[in-house]
């Protein structure tokens, strides 16, 4: 059935140029039809956000593909070395409880906050005290998140995965690979610890995703529907 529709689509979009060659590979129809336009974001994420001096921020719902698990490891290693640290992880939980009870055991109640499914004027407020933001996704189609943390002005911590794989490690974001938890530690020890380099990636960060807005992406589906109609 989807082969069908490909085949009969004058234009065929994904979010990522990974999930492109996917795509073409599955359903060669695609080929020659193809574009990429990617998640954007909506101008309150851009509100002016100084320096944030709390914690860790992470924003992922609890299940096993955004890799809570990993961070909650990760994040133990680095209380060894930096007892200040905190976590504050906000998403709507599907586990039961089960990532909760794995932070209880590792014993870190009290340094790791739940706070649930939260809005997003909540969700900023979060973001603005954040020192910095972290995703350690297994797996992503997109990862908005990350890219509304960007937004936000708060340097991003992201495993290599959904749009994060086109991003420059040091410019966009610090990158590590998926499920690579001594990667994700050391990359929480750096940024806990380095002002220069959270400065640095929230300043890139920033500017990369003011240029996915919105209103930039209605524009390109505009094109392309332009194209489709030309192509009846």
């Amino acid at each position: 059935m989807i082969a069908a529709q490909v085949r009969a689509a004058r234009q065929v979009t994904t979010l990522t140029p990974h999930l492109a060659r996917a795509v073409r590979a599955v359903y060669p129809d695609a080929a020659g039809k193809m574009s990429v336009v990617g998640n954007g974001v909506g101008r309150d994420w851009l509100a002016a956000a100084g320096s944030g001096t709390g914690g860790i921020m992470a924003a992922a719902r609890l299940a096993p593909y955004k890799g809570v698990d990993l961070l909650l490891w990760s994040f133990r290693g680095l209380l060894e070395k930096e007892p200040a640290a905190r976590l504050t992880i906000c998403g709507g939980d599907f586990s039961g409880g089960h990532y909760q009870e794995l932070a209880r055991r590792l014993g870190l109640g009290g340094r790791v906050r739940f706070l649930g499914r939260i809005g997003d004027r909540r969700l900023r407020e979060e973001l603005f005290r954040a020192r910095f933001f972290v995703s350690s996704s297994r797996a992503e189609t997109y990862g908005l998140a990350a890219l509304e943390a960007m937004a936000a002005g708060r340097a991003v911590l992201a495993a290599r995965t959904g749009a994060a794989r086109a991003w420059t490690h040091g410019r966009e974001a610090w990158l590590f690979a998926p499920g690579d938890w001594r990667a994700l530690e050391s990359g929480l020890l750096q940024l806990w610890r380095d002002p220069a380099l959270r400065r640095r990636l929230a300043r890139c960060g920033r500017s990369f995703a003011a240029a996915q807005s919105w209103e930039d992406r209605a524009r390109r589906y505009a094109r392309i529907y332009r194209r489709a109609r030309a192509g009846a």
